[in-house]
């Protein structure tokens, strides 16, 4: 709730992320009154040691009763420099003095020591956590899908892409697909950061849109389609044949995961040097350090060592929203 909450007053969060809290403060006394605290101690009207920033205490020298009003006021005018500061007369008749600037220099510099790294950690922790959370709510729409489909999960055929797991999740499972595709945009991503800020447009193709679409328009949905997640492959047998997954609720399994980045080794990388929140099949998320699942399997590539399908039913290969069972992309094509 905390790290939810400092997100939401640090303003690092998607509309719907904002909207949630919203409602969480209309609704829960617990998240209103934490959320007072905190604001409390970011704007400095609290005593820090009630905030649990010991830290944040200044010693003397205390600084002028109007200090924070001259600032503001000088902030707000934007037409300022260090030597006017110091030399000339600010607007409310008083003059800088160099106490004032050793009084603000140590309030900077207690923020600094705060938000470096401890807020940047805590940044980090309400990404990841949102992240899950979205991939919790994924994972009620694989149960769905799964209930619907003979306990199977949604197949990744040869010549198909992995994302396709969200286009067969948004047909069946009935959910709005603007409301989706928020669920597929982790901010810890660029394309999470991308869509925040308004660059990209997410949104989950219908099948007659992937019919109508062809080559980079095609590409492009292929990319993002699957969102910031990487999609369990099917596998292959000895006899070259792929199989689908079925679901059967196990605790080992993953189904979902942070997408790896396309580099040799293809590693995730949204919250650290391979790191990444997993959904299982039981419907938990576990963030795995690491690149493995706990039984030693890579997460992203096979026995081969190939970005595609396992080789075996105990391979288990997440793979990218652009890529195929076989490790291959869709080729560019003419218009």
């Amino acid at each position: 709730m905390t790290e939810q909450l400092l997100a939401y007053l640090l303003d690092d969060l998607s509309p719907a992320d904002r909207a949630t809290i919203e409602t969480r403060l209309e609704t829960d006394p617990a998240w209103r009154q934490e959320f007072e605290r905190l604001r409390e101690c970011l704007s400095g009207g609290n005593d820090p040691e009630d905030c649990g920033c010991a830290e944040l205490a200044i010693a003397e020298p205390q600084p002028p009763a109007d200090l924070v009003q001259r600032t503001c006021s000088l902030v707000e005018s934007g037409e300022f420099s260090l030597r006017e500061l110091m030399c000339d007369p600010p607007r409310t008749g008083h003059h800088w003095r160099l106490a004032d600037f050793a009084v603000a220099a140590g309030v900077f510099l207690a923020i600094a020591a705060v938000t470096s790294p401890g807020l940047l950690q805590s940044r980090e922790a309400s990404r990841r956590a949102i992240c899950a959370n979205k991939l919790r709510a994924l994972g009620t729409e694989f149960v769905a899908y799964a209930e619907r489909n003979n306990r199977q999960l949604p197949p990744i055929a040869l010549g198909q892409n992995a994302g396709m797991y969200a286009v067969a999740l948004a047909d069946q499972c009935g959910m709005d697909r603007e409301l989706f595709a928020e669920l597929l945009s982790c901010p810890a991503t660029q394309l999470g950061e991308d869509v925040a800020n308004g660059r990209v447009r997410l949104r989950v193709p219908t099948q007659a849109d992937l019919l109508r679409a062809h080559g980079p328009v095609l590409i492009a949905l292929r990319q993002r389609m699957g969102g910031s997640y990487a999609y369990r492959f099917g596998y292959f047998d000895p006899q070259g044949e792929l199989h689908h997954v079925r679901f059967v609720g196990s605790d080992s399994m993953p189904v979902l995961a942070d997408a790896p980045a396309v580099t040799q080794a293809f590693r995730s990388t949204p919250h650290g040097p391979c790191g990444q929140n997993v959904l299982y099949q039981s419907m938990s998320v576990r963030f795995v350090a690491g690149c493995q699942a706990p039984n030693g399997d890579e997460l992203f590539l096979n026995l081969a060592g190939q970005h595609a399908a396992g080789l075996n039913r105990d391979d288990l290969v997440l793979g990218r929203s652009e890529f195929e069972p076989l490790g291959t992309i869709f080729p560019v094509g003419d218009e």
